[in-house]
């Protein structure tokens, strides 16, 4: 029989705004995305038994032939005492490292240390996006200037035109976007086999 502790972990809350007065608030354990992925997610929920027999490859040929037509999308971006104006594909606020369940996006995640991971995909279009995959599949992306990650407490995500928002694989809206990390704000059951790496304690 597998023996479990009780830890701590943080949790992310989004704050979604309309007219500049808060329309909703999500809390979120894994990830929230802003832009390529938010805009898949939004086209393939709620998904159909046919399609969620697919799995991973129904998504996969989805996200595909959305970023066919995808364009970056301009965001002003503010992380802690940090801003930026540009045109990206996508960005990531991570507190756990796996992205969409195979990929480690944030290797330097911890769950339990009061900072989200932000990264910042650029790029346009399917030959970008099959890129940055195929560089996080092989662990390669930390390495390549089209995609940043930060660390940060506290981030702030407008845009001009229309950019969708998910949490943990569900839509929930469009930016403009608050997020704030609550540290050590839910306790859960962890296995002994679990990667200690994943937290500080």
């Amino acid at each position: 029989m597998r023996q479990a502790q009780v830890n701590t972990v943080d949790l992310g809350r989004v704050t979604l705004y309309k007219d500049r007065q808060p329309s909703l608030v999500r809390h979120f354990l894994l990830w929230s995305g802003v832009g390529l992925d938010a805009a898949v997610t939004r086209a393939i929920e709620p998904r159909g038994a046919t399609f969620k027999r697919l799995g991973t490859l129904g998504y996969t040929l989805k996200a595909a032939r959305r970023a066919m037509d995808f364009r970056s999308v301009p965001l002003e971006i503010e992380l802690d005492d940090r801003s930026m104006h540009e045109y990206v594909m996508q960005v990531v606020i991570s507190n756990t490292r796996l992205y969409a369940g195979n990929f480690h996006l944030a290797p330097r995640a911890q769950l339990d240390d009061g900072l989200f991971e932000v990264s910042i995909f650029r790029g346009q279009g399917l030959r970008a996006v099959s890129a940055h995959f195929l560089r996080m599949f092989f662990k390669r992306h930390l390495q390549n200037s089209s995609m940043q990650t930060f660390q940060a407490r506290n981030v702030h995500i407008k845009s001009s035109t229309r950019c969708d928002v998910h949490v943990d694989a569900e839509p929930i809206g469009v930016a403009p976007a608050e997020y704030t990390i609550i540290p050590r704000a839910l306790r859960v059951l962890v296995p002994d086999t679990a990667p200690a790496a994943l937290f500080t304690q």
